[in-house]
């Protein structure tokens, strides 16, 4: 028998679909549909749903929502979901396509991503955003600490730009399961996975990605700080537009991180910043 979804439609005059497309991922809907600037449909596990849920949702927003909810026919909504995935082009340096996508155009690297209702298709622009930064960042043989993996798309992207070894780490067992398979698609051989508990040795970072929220980002502070070594750098995404201060603050507070770049996409920011001598 199928999962049994409840589907969701929120409405708001004053808020951003973004943020409320983010909150909603993080608090623990399986997938959202952009429907306009102003409404979105969320899909929830039936299991899942409690008031309580919703109360903790409305409490997080700045903005007031409306919403309504249904239950969904007996369905496979993951198939169904994944079918309408489009491929994501990234200029002439990427694509990410599932592997049911033809006649794509060229480019330098090609990431095959079989989503299954986890974060991190490279549709969301914070994942957008990293792929596009990692351009230019030389990954050259070296090592990779990839936290909040998701899908594995960004692990999979720095073995393709030439890291040695990438440690990719979820707190999400449907996550770990989705890399591995991703793993499997693209043949990639130099990424361990470990659940997010997983302890990580000081100084064994040339490279720290993180694309994640801004709670997870602040609970972390001290452990990527931590783990990156002398010269290397950090990348931070799931920042939003108005965290983005305050997260720049938090990460050179003591000055073992130098701010190289902030750059902004729609709501959202990336951090590139660099550590400094031990």
């Amino acid at each position: 028998m199928e999962n049994k979804y409840l589907i969701f439609n929120f409405t708001f005059t004053d808020g951003d679909v973004e943020i409320l497309t983010a909150f909603l991922l993080d608090a623990g809907w399986d997938g959202v549909e952009e429907v306009s600037l102003h409404e979105v449909n969320a899909y929830l596990l039936e299991s899942k749903y409690s008031e309580e849920l919703l109360e903790q949702l409305k409490g997080k927003l700045y903005f007031d929502i409306n919403f309504s909810f249904q239950k969904l026919p007996d369905k496979n909504w993951n198939q169904e979901w994944e079918s309408n995935f489009s491929p994501v082009i990234i200029d002439d340096f990427c694509i990410v396509k599932a592997d049911f996508h033809t006649d794509l155009p060229p480019v330098e690297h090609v990431i095959t991503i079989n989503p299954k209702l986890a974060f991190g298709t490279g549709h969301h622009m914070t994942t957008y955003m990293m792929i596009k930064a990692m351009r230019h960042i030389d990954f050259q043989n070296k090592h990779v600490i990839d936290l909040g993996t998701g899908t594995a798309i960004l692990a999979i992207l720095a073995e393709k730009l030439g890291a040695r070894s990438i440690l990719a780490t979820d707190s999400d067992d449907k996550a770990i399961e989705n890399s591995i398979e991703n793993m499997v698609a693209n043949q990639s051989s130099k990424i361990t996975l470990k659940d997010h508990l997983h302890p990580i040795a000081q100084n064994s970072g040339d490279i720290v990605l993180a694309n994640i929220n801004m709670n997870a980002l602040t609970k972390y502070q001290p452990v990527i700080e931590d783990i990156v070594r002398q010269d290397g750098l950090v990348l931070l995404s799931g920042i939003l537009y108005e965290q983005a201060e305050k997260m720049i603050s938090l990460y050179t507070a003591s000055n073992k991180l130098k701010l190289l770049s902030h750059s902004q996409g729609g709501e959202w920011n990336i951090l590139i910043l660099k550590r400094l001598e031990l």
